[in-house]
């Protein structure tokens, strides 16, 4: 017997023993990419491990990389170093029914998140159809707040919705482009490079339809929450400075006959994460949203590290009047108007929250 004989855990457990460590065995796979995350302790044996880890997966696995930091961008990419095998960080990954073409170095894109992925389109285009019955899924309109390469907007695409989807980073927009295009829904899905905020203003000020919105930025998609709360500004002439009365008041997202559906991904480190990430919500939207009633319901998608958990929170968007008057806000401004500039630019704000991710 030699070394062709044995697995990766056999051979790391040979080599570590004697060095009383538990064998780094776990990685994470993307296409021909093989993605490790090492602790401090086992730095200086990271080439060893990754040579270990290209031969006994060859060719499947023909590169390794190593995260070397934390995600500090308002991209939410990290920085990578090849450990072993070809310098290719180009990658397609099937998933959800479709194809998705990026550079692994480039965007954020998590293969443990595949279930989540599927959990929600699945869930999105049951509700619609349970609330719809005689429309088809090209009625179901989406608005994908945070879409990166398109996990969500490209199969929503496949099965036929219609999908605005929207990323910051230049490259997560050419990426889903290209997979926009390659998976051919470029008739349902239409991109954007925007700001996450001035994309939901511009899309409510145009008064577009929605059925359901997603906002997965786990590290900061709760701090957004606030521009539901916006007021739409006065359209009619010489009624400008004029103060408005409450019951007069509309807010921005008014127009919609149906209240759409809000999916939002979050950490929480809370003993009891559901009611503080729901606190939270509550706090920045300006409405008491409880688990289990009025539409509301909390997933709890992963852990994510000791201690650290990933939820997804779905409600049904209150009324401008019912944000205003509810309960569990108040510190947040709840009556910020839609050109106030209270919570700055969200460039910045992820990139303060991503350091926690």
């Amino acid at each position: 017997m030699d070394y062709n004989c044995f697995t990766v855990e056999e051979v790391l457990k040979q080599f570590f023993a004697p060095l009383q460590m538990e064998a780094p065995t776990s990685f994470e796979t993307i296409d021909h990419v093989a993605h490790i995350n090492l602790r401090d302790a086992y730095l200086p044996y990271k080439r060893l491990i990754a040579q270990v880890i290209l031969d006994k997966n060859s060719p499947r696995i023909r590169t390794v990389v190593n995260k070397t930091g934390n995600i500090e961008t308002r991209f939410r990419t990290f920085p990578l170093e090849v450990l072993a095998g070809e310098n290719n960080l180009e990658v397609s990954v099937r998933e959800s029914g479709a194809t998705f073409h990026f550079n692994y170095a480039e965007v954020y894109w998590n293969s443990r998140l595949s279930t989540e992925h599927g959990r929600l389109i699945h869930s999105i285009t049951k509700q619609f159809q349970a609330r719809h019955p005689r429309s088809p899924l090209a009625a179901c309109v989406v608005w994908d707040v945070f879409a990166g390469v398109g996990p969500f907007a490209v199969p929503l695409g496949v099965k036929g919705c219609v999908v605005h989807a929207n990323d910051l980073n230049p490259r997560s927009h050419h990426y889903l482009l290209a997979n926009i295009n390659k998976n051919k829904v470029d008739c349902h899905v239409t991109p954007y490079n925007e700001d996450g905020r001035v994309f939901l203003r511009e899309r409510a000020r145009r008064r577009l339809p929605v059925h359901h919105v997603i906002m997965n930025l786990p590290a900061s998609a709760l701090e957004f929450l606030d521009e539901f709360s916006a007021q739409r500004e006065r359209e009619e002439e010489g009624k400008e400075g004029q103060e408005e009365e409450e019951e007069e008041a509309e807010g921005l997202f008014d127009y919609l006959e149906e209240r759409p559906y809000v999916h939002v991904h979050c950490f929480s480190k809370a003993d009891d994460p559901t009611t503080e990430a729901l606190a939270h919500a509550s706090d920045v939207l300006g409405c008491e949203l409880l688990n289990g009633k009025n539409g509301v319901s909390v997933h709890r998608v992963r852990d994510v590290a000791p201690k650290k958990e990933m939820l997804c929170i779905s409600f049904p968007l209150p009324r401008y009047s019912e944000l205003r008057r509810g309960g569990g806000g108040g510190k947040r401004g709840t009556k910020r108007t839609l050109d106030e500039e209270g919570k700055g630019d969200s460039k910045a704000v992820v990139q303060s929250n991503a350091k926690e991710e």
